[in-house]
């Protein structure tokens, strides 16, 4: 789904007089839909920087070998042996090969940032992503699920064809070439982002995220100390405190159901001009606005107290799909700073 401010999409002929062959039209021009590539860039870019802070945050702390190397190498991974995962089919299984699968994962991420050959980059993150959670199930997290679905998308994309390497080969300017391109890959990432949020929303199941538990959740996460930063912090006992994390409960809680709402808000705009009460309330009220603000403070506040690793930068680092490139780029000239102007200009 696109932006909340994209145009309606203009239909004529058969698609005007509705019927089977209207839909067929609608859909085809909606997925037809060309657009800069600059938001799928700034994902790349963005997602590529937030995975190599990861792998050097984990190289840091030691754990490569523990991570992907098997027990007699000093690791905790474990696999059937009869059927060994392919890279330790091609590379032996000891702490050197952990180390080469990092490599592996840190090279592919760096091309990704800088888009050095976009796509082979992003299609060899995945199977190197894809390699490590076979090596060690348990250490998948959902994040890497996201991130490897996300990849496949830009595998598919233009996303390489502005601000990158790949841009500076073909068209000799980093910049690159900002002719229109396909805008699907980005309607794709918002659904997956929508899908995510409402899953997780549908998944809180326990009594705490609720009035009848009190709207807790938070706060005993916040007690938690493998988690929180915060924990034992006597301020968290005061009233005031307590009472900011049971609104923060529900309002995270409401957030994430709430997701479907922005395709809603979406098609409501692109349909302006259909009547209904419904359609007018959400066109004047900007809805994907409040959500995306929210989910930055959202993941913004989850970084400050909560040892999460990469997922709010990496959940942040989709975000730009929200926006269609125009909009970003009236963003950017408004909060940039003015260009000087010559006091005798010629």
């Amino acid at each position: 789904m696109s932006a909340e401010d994209a145009p309606p999409v203009a239909v004529h002929g058969a698609a005007g007089r509705g019927g089977l062959a209207g839909v067929a039209q609608r859909w085809v021009a909606f997925w037809d839909e060309r657009e800069p590539p600059t938001c799928l860039a700034l994902i790349r870019m963005l997602l590529g920087v937030a995975v190599l802070f990861d792998l050097a945050t984990l190289a840091a702390l030691g754990a490569t070998t523990w991570l992907w190397a098997p027990a007699e190498a000093g690791g905790a991974a474990a696999w059937d042996a009869a059927a060994p995962p392919l890279f330790f089919r091609v590379v032996a299984p000891t702490a050197t090969g952990a180390w080469a699968l990092w490599g592996g994962l840190a090279l592919s991420a760096l091309c990704l940032a800088v888009g050095f050959r976009t796509r082979t980059a992003a299609l060899a993150h995945v199977f190197f992503s894809v390699q490590a959670a076979l090596i060690n199930g348990p250490a998948d997290r959902a994040i890497d699920r996201l991130i490897r679905i996300v990849l496949l998308i830009l595998v598919l994309s233009p996303a390489g064809r502005v601000w990158s390497l790949d841009a500076r080969l073909s068209t000799g300017s980093f910049r690159g070439d900002f002719t229109p391109r396909g805008a699907w890959p980005r309607y794709l990432i918002v659904t997956q982002l929508v899908i995510t949020y409402f899953g997780a929303g549908l998944a809180k199941g326990g009594t705490h995220w609720y009035p009848w538990g009190g709207y807790s959740a938070l706060y005993l996460t916040l007690q938690d100390p493998i988690f929180s930063v915060v924990a034992g912090a006597p301020w968290l006992e005061q009233p005031l405190p307590y009472f900011a994390t049971r609104v923060a409960t529900a309002v995270t809680h409401l957030w994430e159901l709430a997701a479907p709402l922005v395709l809603l808000a979406a098609h409501y705009r692109r349909t302006a001009d259909r009547p209904g009460r419904l359609r007018r309330a959400f066109n004047r009220f900007p809805v994907r606005s409040v959500y995306v603000a929210l989910g930055v403070v959202f993941h913004l506040s989850l970084a400050a107290v909560l040892r999460l690793g990469i997922f709010p930068f990496a959940m942040l680092a989709c975000f730009p799909a929200f926006f269609q490139p125009s909009e970003l780029a009236r963003a950017w000239e408004r909060v940039r700073w003015p260009r000087r102007v010559p006091a005798n200009p010629p």
